[in-house]
């Protein structure tokens, strides 16, 4: 598991890959741990980890997965959310440039999202967003949680054999669930297998997405994402 995230295989990792890894990671109690200390090293950050992910592990059966939990990710889950948007709303007087937010989104958007028919099907496609005010786009990016379309909501289960899964409800028969993962793949978990289910209004979309680029990255992701399709003009 270590070799997992050492900062040589880390940081060569896309996104999908390194959802996968701590998707891993947080699997078995055995191997928090390594999260824990590849997170205490610098080479995971904690906006990484998913919101859903990171209130599993704050509230943990593990009193000491708890108690380092919220130590780690105490300023992401504690922080003010909307103080860090309203601090940002002066950034959108800039200037930008759609092309170099392109790269930004590929870079950081597209393992889930799709645009112009290129990206992840994780979360709702943002094709159709550049009708949508620039300081929205930014509330949304910003504060993932303020509102969550209902089907896009987390549900985490716990099965019987120790595996911990996070993602929206893909469909559900009398016997099964199917939860699409935040790395786009689709887990089905057999009923009789579910130890425990919860759902909560929370995005698998992570905060902390400011932390991952530069202001002017920032600005030049809302541009791209506003700007009018090509051939449209």
């Amino acid at each position: 598991a270590e070799l997992l995230v050492r900062e040589q295989n880390w940081t060569r990792y896309t996104a999908p890959v390194r959802e996968s890894v701590i998707t891993t990671l947080t699997s078995k109690p055995k191997m928090i741990g390594v999260l824990f200390a590849a997170i205490r090293s610098g080479v995971v950050k904690p906006p990484e980890i998913s919101s859903p992910k990171r209130t599993q592990l704050q509230k943990h059966a593990d009193a000491g997965i708890r108690k380092e939990a919220e130590a780690l990710f105490q300023e992401l889950e504690g922080g003010d959310r909307m103080k860090i948007y309203r601090a940002h709303r002066e950034l959108l007087a800039q200037p930008g440039d759609a092309t170099r937010g392109a790269e930004v989104f590929t870079r950081a958007c597209s393992a889930c999202h799709t645009h112009q028919g290129k990206g992840g099907k994780v979360g709702p496609d943002l094709t159709g967003v550049r009708n949508q005010p620039a300081d929205a786009l930014l509330l949304h990016i910003l504060v993932p949680n303020y509102e969550v379309v209902p089907a896009y909501q987390t549900i985490t289960v716990a099965t019987d054999d120790g595996r911990n899964l996070s993602g929206w409800l893909a469909g559900e028969t009398d016997s099964s669930l199917t939860l699409r993962t935040a790395f786009g793949t689709e887990e089905t978990v057999l009923r009789q297998n579910i130890a425990s289910l919860a759902a909560s209004s929370l995005s698998l979309m992570p905060d902390g997405l400011e932390q991952t680029m530069t202001k002017v990255e920032l600005v030049d992701l809302i541009v791209f994402l506003k700007a009018e399709p090509a051939g449209t003009r």
